[in-house]
């Protein structure tokens, strides 16, 4: 249908150097400014990955949505998974890796070994 054509055509957004550096700095300062709420999701979901995918995937899109919808993503899960890709070109600049490590570990959940 319309809308699967239009996701699976439309290429996402390529970041300058310039572009990423900033576009992670602002998605850093949003998980900054919302680390508490993001801490207490964190420790509510931990171990429980289907609560943590409900919970903290929702959270941090809400809280990355507007950052990196500047830099032409989509504001929701598929954008942001989108935005981190788009820093792989860019992942080896120290500023940019740190960012992108910081991202994906909001995301994705710290499973310990199994019980």
């Amino acid at each position: 249908d319309g809308i699967d054509l239009y996701f699976h055509t439309m290429p996402p957004p390529q970041l300058t150097l310039e572009e990423c550096k900033a576009a992670c700095k602002d998605a850093i300062q949003a998980l900054n400014d919302n680390k508490v709420e993001i801490d207490a999701v964190k420790a509510e979901t931990a171990g429980n990955l289907m609560m943590f995918m409900q919970k903290m995937v929702p959270l941090v899109s809400a809280k990355l949505g507007d950052k990196i919808k500047a830099y032409g993503f989509t504001a929701d899960q598929p954008g942001i998974m989108q935005f981190i890709g788009a820093t792989n070109p860019h992942a080896a600049d120290p500023e940019v890796g740190a960012a992108k490590a910081q991202i994906q570990a909001a995301i994705m959940p710290q499973m310990g070994p199994p019980k």
